[in-house]
């Protein structure tokens, strides 16, 4: 169970009656519990706000220039060229990850960054020159005219280049992508992919250079050089409908798709449209330059000609912005989550900013141009040509490493505490480029021995080698999965140290999924047969039912799970890996699977998405306030929600005599509680002990871990048990309203239950200088959770309500330790990241320049305690207390 809170977004002074519920999608339960959900986005289930502080950063080429300005305010913005080192090389994409920045570039140069401030060079699985940088779908994705790679830290890279293109094939022009959605655009096709393995080819004819793709939720859309766009349905698929040019001589149409909106950029105007066949038009003087148009945290950018850039919030208001100081061409830009604003251009430039208006230019360490830029897990990594990787750990020093001889890196898998490159562009011996490297720290790399088998492509899955050598650390061993020769049969290897291999499986059909740990390893082919062994000597093979091929076996703890790619196959399990019965989630053919933040996630026709979620939850299992009224004020309020299908039983209470054994003075001498759900007075009591139920109250208190209290006194205890909803408990004083109080809900549920959580909470009291006002949450379970702590005062104002306090301050304690504290949230060490949270978790938003307080931690098991202060000479009054838990 886990306990957040979400004050409306209206008005937080309507007291008890002003909350909403968060909704939690629920879903068939099986052994364990699973999701399921279709067309979903799979950021909204992992909501994680991981952000860093305000900060931008482009790449490319600035000009000096002043025209265009829309405001003052742009013509006063200074530049510093801190690039000491020119590196010689073009930087042309940057792309903005939870954690960190890529920069790529010119001959395969790839940066990393995690503050955009230091840097380290990489060296690329590939030679390229890297155009395009996204990061979607927990990866980084350079692409480049003769390949693609990907990386989930931005460090290490792996190639993905779809069969037929890069090197000896369709030159690529753009890509585009959602989660494991891929779009790449050539001259003359469209290749699309649901799971970046399994790829359809898609032609149109066109006297006009293609130059950008954008994909959206069942439609593409192409750019063209003329003005003209192309549209493709794929849930009709009835061709492709032309959208004829909308403005006169217009050139060189960038086209984008993000929230429900697609926009274009041509030659003095920008296009938006809700479903790309009707287009509104707004006049945005100048071309863009290259196809840099893209949605970014915080708006929309489009890179323009003669150094400058526009910017828009909602995609059809836009500002022209440029750079003073930026001599030169330059060629991309990304914002990160936190406000962090990075830029790259020709000869290595790269600039950062934290507003998008006043900027940094920094050293990028590399010698190529860079196109691209990201950085997540703590690592900058930028991408180019010639095999280099770049790798920074604080965004200022940077490291370059060749790997490989000729061929390009597109592709980096992480498996345990290794990082594989697959080497591009070149096949000798079945392995591509220069072959099969690893890496511990991003800078040492080891080249496997070649495989003792000629490999080729696993048949329906995409022609390129590292479709069927994808590593799978097993515990004691590495495995890897392979096709030989002209006679398609399969393989499977094993190695302790990943560097010597032996064949430990023949198949007769194409090995297409593995799965291992200790004394188990499963391997499934093209056939429908999972393969079992306990050693790697003896193999036991079972036929599922689905006649399709094995697309993906994930699983732990006595639970394994295979997806099936026919029409009707689906999803089957295991306790054992011998014995797989199919699960009645779904039947539509799954081409695709992965595990993120232990949950299995399987990806098929018709946009289905399946969540396998095995996990117990953690909850914020309690929630606590407490605050001092020196004089008679409003009621101390509690506010909660339970969120799921099923009831859940929850203890109430008011504290107050019960205090004192604690040392407190002041306190309320006869607390009255009531619980309201909305206008609803649920119930209401005084002393606790006059209560028919009160040997139920105690037992309760004592078996959620609450302190007992004293049957003499006069604290006010509630056991409810509520439906699904929103509530709001009140404290006042049955005779005054003078005097300290303590406020406590608990989850009081006997048995775990995922039908139902305590989910969010908000409390609001008054606090004096001197004062603390002392809050306190219980996580439960045996995983972190990552939730949002606010203490809102002087934005209450904007509320209409009167008398907040001035200035408060939070402080966190766990285990008699302060673990994190802020005062002002818009000076504090993320304020970014902050705001993004309180976005995704719903609550309303802050002044940056408030002297608010908010903090988002990483709550590990246990119980923790919140204190609101005031500093010396600070205004007394009204505090909004509030716990969001951001990771469900």
């Amino acid at each position: 169970m886990a306990v957040a809170h979400q004050p409306h977004r209206g008005n937080p002074e309507c007291g008890p009656f002003d909350w909403i519920p968060i909704a939690i999608p629920t879903g068939w339960k099986h052994q364990k519990r699973v999701k399921t959900r279709e067309n979903t986005d799979r950021a909204g289930r992992y909501g994680r706000i991981l952000t860093r502080i305000g900060l931008t950063v482009f790449v490319g080429f600035f000009l000096n220039a002043s025209e265009g300005f829309a405001s003052d305010r742009l013509q006063e913005v200074n530049w510093w060229h801190r690039n000491p080192q020119p590196t010689g090389q073009h930087l042309s994409a940057v792309v903005a990850g939870p954690k960190s920045f890529v920069v790529a570039g010119e001959n395969g140069i790839i940066l990393h960054s995690a503050n955009g401030a230091l840097w380290e060079t990489l060296d690329s699985p590939v030679q390229d020159t890297f155009m395009h940088a996204l990061y979607t779908g927990g990866e980084f994705t350079l692409t480049g005219s003769h390949g693609i790679i990907t990386s989930p830290d931005g460090v290490q890279w792996t190639e993905r280049t779809p069969a037929g293109l890069g090197r000896g094939g369709e030159l690529i022009h753009d890509l585009d992508r959602v989660d494991d959605r891929w779009a790449v655009l050539t001259g003359n096709a469209v290749y699309h992919s649901i799971d970046g393995d399994a790829w359809d080819r898609i032609p149109f004819q066109v006297t006009r250079w293609p130059r950008t793709a954008a994909l959206g939720p069942d439609r593409l859309v192409i750019g063209l050089d003329n003005g003209m766009m192309l549209v493709h349905r794929f849930d009709i698929d009835d061709g492709w409908v032309e959208i004829p040019v909308l403005q006169p001589d217009a050139k060189a149409v960038s086209v984008a798709y993000a929230k429900g909106l697609y926009v274009a950029r041509v030659t003095g105007q920008v296009l938006t449209s809700a479903d790309a066949l009707s287009w509104q038009a707004s006049e945005l003087e100048g071309r863009a330059w290259s196809s840099q148009l893209k949605h970014t945290p915080r708006g929309w950018i489009s890179i323009e000609a003669d150094a400058t850039y526009a910017f828009s919030s909602d995609g059809a208001n836009w500002e022209r912005r440029t750079i003073d100081g930026f001599a030169g061409d330059w060629y991309d830009m990304d914002v990160s989550t936190a406000g962090t604003w990075v830029g790259v251009g020709r000869s290595g430039t790269l600039v950062t900013s934290r507003d998008g208006l006043n900027w940094d230019h920094r050293d990028s360490g590399a010698m190529p141009t860079l196109y691209s830029i990201t950085h997540l897990h703590g690592r900058w990594i930028a991408g180019g040509a010639d095999g280099m990787v770049v790798t920074s750990g604080d965004g200022i020093h940077w490291v370059a490493t060749q790997v490989g001889r000729v061929g390009q890196f597109f592709k980096t898998h992480m498996v345990g505490e290794r990082v594989y490159l697959w080497g591009g562009g070149y096949c000798d011996d079945g392995l591509c480029g220069d072959g099969l490297f690893f890496t511990t720290d991003g800078i040492n790399w080891t080249k496997t021995e070649t495989l003792p088998a000629e490999l080729k492509p696993v048949q329906g899955l995409p022609d390129f080698h590292d479709s069927s050598l994808q590593p799978v650390w097993a515990g004691d061993r590495w495995l890897l999965q392979a096709t030989a020769g002209s006679t398609a049969t399969g393989s499977v290897f094993s190695s302790e140290d990943g560097v010597q291999w032996e064949r430990v499986l023949a198949n007769d059909f194409q090995i297409t999924s593995l799965y291992g740990e200790v004394g188990l390893y499963i391997a499934g082919d093209v056939s429908g047969k999972i393969h079992v062994s306990r050693d790697l000597i003896d193999w036991t093979s079972v036929r599922l039912p689905s006649g399709g091929a094995i697309s993906s076996i994930l699983g732990s703890d006595g639970l394994y799970l295979a997806s099936a790619t026919s029409s009707g196959g689906g999803i089957f399990g295991s306790t054992d890996g011998y014995e797989w019965e199919r699960l009645p989630i779904t039947r539509a053919a799954l081409y695709g699977g992965s595990e993120v933040d232990g949950s299995y996630w399987f990806l098929g026709e018709g946009g289905t998405i399946i969540e396998v979620d095995p996990r117990q939850p953690a909850p914020l299992a309690n929630l606590s306030v407490r605050t001092s009224n020196a004089e008679q004020a409003p009621p101390v309020i509690a506010g909660f929600v339970i969120e799921g299908s099923e009831s859940r039983d929850v203890l109430v209470r008011a504290i107050g005599p019960g205090l004192e054994a604690f040392g407190v003075e002041g306190v309320t001498s006869s607390p009255l509680l009531k619980v309201y759900s909305g206008e609803l007075l649920m119930e209401e009591s005084g002393a606790w002990t006059d209560r028919a139920d009160a040997d139920l109250i105690a037992a309760t208190a004592e078996r959620v871990g609450a302190f007992p209290l004293d049957p003499a006194g006069d604290d006010a205890a509630i056991f409810l048990t509520l439906e699904p909803g929103v509530y709001t408990a009140m404290a006042s004083g049955l005779n005054t309203g003078f005097g300290q109080r303590l406020v406590e809900v608990y989850d009081a549920a006997e048995q775990e239950n995922d039908q139902s959580a305590l989910i969010n909470s908000s409390n609001r009291g008054r606090i004096e200088p001197g004062g603390t006002m002392v809050g306190g949450f219980v996580v439960r379970g045996d995983r972190d959770r990552l939730v949002l702590i606010r203490a809102v005062g002087p934005g209450l104002a904007a509320f209409g309500l009167s008398g907040a306090a001035s200035d408060p301050r939070l402080l966190l304690w766990h285990d008699d330790e302060i673990v994190d504290e802020n005062d002002d949230w818009g000076d504090g060490v993320d304020p970014l990241g902050v705001a993004d949270a309180a976005a995704a978790a719903g609550a309303f938003q802050l002044d940056m320049d408030s002297t608010d307080a908010a903090l988002v931690f990483q709550a590990s098991p246990g119980n923790f305690t919140i204190h609101v202060t005031l500093p010396e000479g600070g205004i007394g009054g009204e505090v909004l207390l509030e716990v969001y838990y951001l990771d469900r």
